[in-house]
């Protein structure tokens, strides 16, 4: 997939002196951020083995036989010389800069299109003048964050690259997976939702409160819009032929399943007291549990569900 202009893109690198290093990232944090390509690490170590190295290194050259007579007569010298060699034999390191997108750097660089012929030559030319480069190169690297860690781990062997796993698609949709317990308490839930509908009012939905197994090791069905519906009517006196929600628009099936979470709060404080465990569990109301309902959630209705920290709603 190298050629793949989906994953990959050209973006201008530079070789540098590491000594020099630290300083022109600092300077490039300022005049050349990497924005498009933050996922990429700005800084990639390489190994030059000596037969890539510049001839001019002078590695090969032979010892002359009076460097050699003078090394027999310092042994220190010459330990210190063979030390050398070995290091210089197994490679020297290098480090390339990640510059930028070459599309970016080189309308940067002239502030025409990309239509110019010498248009790479002259940003690379000005780009090594600027910043007193060694080399500056066009090359390949990822053009977006990894999908999962085998994509990481093939964008990295390219271009060093961050991971984060939990931002990745991979990740994302394995927390969506639904287990076969959450399954069937969704066809359980359900199946209370529709029959509170049949108790309920026909104008109005089913809509259920539950526990999932996962909060307190059963799965319990906690409050009914139906219930809460019958018991403010009770007091409110509203007759059978009137409907409570004809006094009030927002008494939804919704609401009067959250209304009944808070009803079982009270209830416990009435008889236990403020202080109890149960009380002060339930200060937020839903938090923890799911809601079922047989019709999608209004906008009204979906920010009661937030405010009342409802874990999950499946309608």
């Amino acid at each position: 997939h190298a050629n793949d202009d989906t994953i990959y893109t050209s973006a201008y690198i530079a070789l540098v002196e590491p000594r020099l290093c630290g300083p022109l990232i600092k300077r490039l944090g300022h005049e050349l951020p990497i924005n498009e390509l933050i996922h990429l690490k700005r800084v990639r170590r390489k190994t030059v083995r000596p037969e890539q190295a510049d001839s001019s290194s002078g590695l090969n050259s032979p010892i002359s036989n009076n460097e050699a007579d003078s090394d027999r007569q310092d042994r220190g010298v010459m330990c210190n010389k063979r030390q050398k060699k070995s290091k210089e034999a197994k490679g020297s390191t290098r480090l390339e800069v990640l510059l930028g997108a070459c599309s970016d750097l080189e309308q940067k660089a002239t502030g025409v299109p990309e239509a110019e012929i010498d248009l790479p030559t002259q940003t690379r030319r000005l780009l090594k003048e600027k910043y007193s480069l060694l080399d500056v190169f066009c090359d390949q690297v990822p053009k977006r964050p990894p999908d999962s860690k085998v994509e990481w781990e093939t964008f990295n062997s390219i271009w060093p690259t961050n991971y984060y796993p939990m931002n990745t698609l991979e990740y994302k949709t394995k927390q969506l997976e639904l287990s076969a317990n959450e399954i069937s308490e969704m066809i359980e839930g359900m199946n209370a939702a529709e029959k509170d509908a049949r108790e309920s009012d026909a104008q109005d939905p089913g809509a259920v409160v539950a526990s999932p197994a996962a909060s307190n090791g059963t799965f319990q069905i906690m409050s009914t819009s139906a219930r809460e519906r019958q018991k403010q009517q009770e007091l409110y006196a509203v007759t059978s032929a009137g409907r409570i929600s004809d006094k009030n628009p927002l008494a939804t099936s919704v609401l009067f399943a959250i209304q009944g979470i808070s009803r079982l709060e009270r209830d416990e404080a009435s008889r236990r007291g403020m202080d109890s465990a149960a009380f002060q569990k339930g200060q937020y109301l839903c938090t923890g549990y799911d809601l079922y309902t047989t019709r999608e959630p209004s906008v009204f209705e979906s920010m009661s569900l937030v405010h009342a920290r409802i874990r999950r709603g499946v309608f």
